[in-house]
Formats: structure tokens, C-alpha cells, sequence
């Protein structure tokens, strides 16, 4: 992608999209809500639920070897915890994931991502 322009507008595209808005309607906004609901919806249940579906968010990205699911079960446990705390609304955590896969994708296209 280093340098290629008309690969970082497709992958700024693909990354507002499905990561941004596709990732976060199908884990924060439909998975972290069933988990609750099957655990009684209750303080406990949601807290469970943030904490099992960010773990299962991590492994979905394991491609990225162990790092990368590392990182980003704890991505998505802030992102949860950005849903939860902004009134179940996705509109926070689909902006702060669309942000910081953006950052990844530019410095990509600029040849600075770490370890690449």
C-alpha cells in the first residue's frame, strides 16, 4: 500500500465501512446485547458480556498473530466501554474505531506503521 493512492482511498472506504460500522453494529451493537440478554441483562450480565465478547473480538482478528489479539481484545474492550458509557449509542465507538483504523491505514500508505 506504501505510496499507492488509489489503495488507501479503497482502504480508507473498506475501513469506515466494515470495520468502523460493520465491526461495531455486529459486536457492540448486536453480540455484546444478546450476551447480556441470555445473562439476565443485570449489571453483572453486561459487565460479563463487555468483557467475553471483546475477548471473542480479539480472536476474530487472529490472523494478526498473538499481538494483534491481544490488541485488539482490548480495543474492543474500550470501544464497549465507550457504548456503554455513551448510552448504548454506536456512534462513539464507530467514529473512535474509524479514527484509529484510519491512523493505521495512513501509516501504512506512508511506510511508518511499526513493525512493517
Amino acid at each position: 500500500m506504501h505510496g499507492n493512492w488509489k489503495l488507501l482511498a479503497l482502504a480508507l472506504a473498506l475501513t469506515w465501512t466494515l470495520a468502523a460500522f460493520g465491526e461495531e453494529m455486529v459486536w457492540r451493537g448486536y453480540i455484546t446485547n444478546r450476551v447480556a440478554d441470555v445473562l439476565g441483562r443485570t449489571r453483572w450480565a453486561w459487565t460479563a458480556a463487555l468483557v467475553l465478547v471483546s475477548i471473542a473480538f480479539g480472536f476474530a482478528h487472529e490472523y494478526q498473530g498473538a499481538v494483534g489479539v491481544i490488541e485488539n481484545a482490548l480495543d474492543g474492550l474500550l470501544l464497549a466501554l465507550l457504548y456503554v458509557r455513551f448510552g448504548n449509542s454506536l456512534a462513539v465507538p464507530i467514529i473512535a474505531h474509524g479514527v484509529t483504523d484510519t491512523v493505521d491505514t495512513v501509516l501504512l500508505f506512508l511506510g511508518k506503521y511499526p513493525g512493517v
